[in-house]
């Protein structure tokens, strides 16, 4: 859990003498949904999302007399944005990027196992916001064919994030990759269906939603500033 991830890195904190904790906690973490029944408001990453983590920096501040704080940098960005500044701005950091869970047979011995929903959604949105895939550790092509299944986008029933969040992301992310002229199977496929023209046609609407700097309730207060003009700068050399 994250409470057990701060707790096991505190006294990496106080050998180094360092003041934050910082988790890649993005703003989709705070996503919410209503089940079938609408009787429960769910948050499928309740331990990442800003209201755990202010709780939990507060619990960090008592057992370490206000000495070490914990919360996210990223938490006023989608996932598009979160790639767009990574790779972009900080390319020597960008190497280390992990998100994959590698938990499958291709994933044994590499941090990408190049073979599952959450590389093709990263590999994806790194053509989206015009960043090179092998920056982060990609080394192979994952918009072909036979890497198809494994995008949401084109199987709606395909979706791990029940909120929907997660095929919404994919689509605008394939859309903008087809204007930036990648030329893919996966591409030129989408390009032909009628969901390439919704996206088209209702862009104005997701832009604002991902491309929009949100609240930061659990990044440290004298960090906001900062990172607010790093991200408003790279805001505005997006097409």
């Amino acid at each position: 859990s994250i409470l057990t991830g701060v707790l096991t890195r505190l006294p990496f904190a106080y050998a180094f003498n360092r003041r934050y904790i910082l988790f890649g906690n993005e703003q989709s973490t705070s996503e919410t949904y209503f089940d079938e029944k609408y009787q429960w408001l769910v948050n499928t990453c309740y331990d990442q999302s800003p209201n755990w983590s202010v709780q939990l920096n507060q619990l960090i501040k008592t057992i370490t007399g206000n000495s070490v704080q914990t919360g996210s940098i990223i938490e006023p960005l989608m996932d598009l944005l979160v790639q767009r500044v990574l790779v972009h701005r900080y390319p020597q950091y960008a190497k280390y990027q992990m998100s994959c869970f590698s938990e499958n047979e291709f994933g044994k011995n590499y941090k990408w196992c190049q073979n599952c929903n959450v590389c093709a959604t990263i590999y994806l949105l790194c053509k989206a916001m015009k960043v090179d895939p092998k920056a982060i550790g990609f080394t192979k092509d994952l918009l072909t064919y036979e890497y198809k299944q494994h995008y949401t986008v084109f199987d709606t029933d395909k979706n791990y994030c029940n909120s929907g969040l997660i095929n919404e992301e994919q689509l605008c992310a394939v859309y903008l990759a087809c204007k930036n002229g990648t030329s893919s199977e996966v591409t030129d496929y989408f390009k032909k269906t009628e969901r390439y023209a919704k996206t088209e046609e209702d862009e104005e609407d997701w832009r604002k939603k991902f491309f929009t700097l949100y609240e930061h309730f659990s990044t440290p207060k004298e960090l906001k500033e900062s990172l607010f003009s790093i991200f408003k700068e790279e805001l505005r050399e997006i097409d």
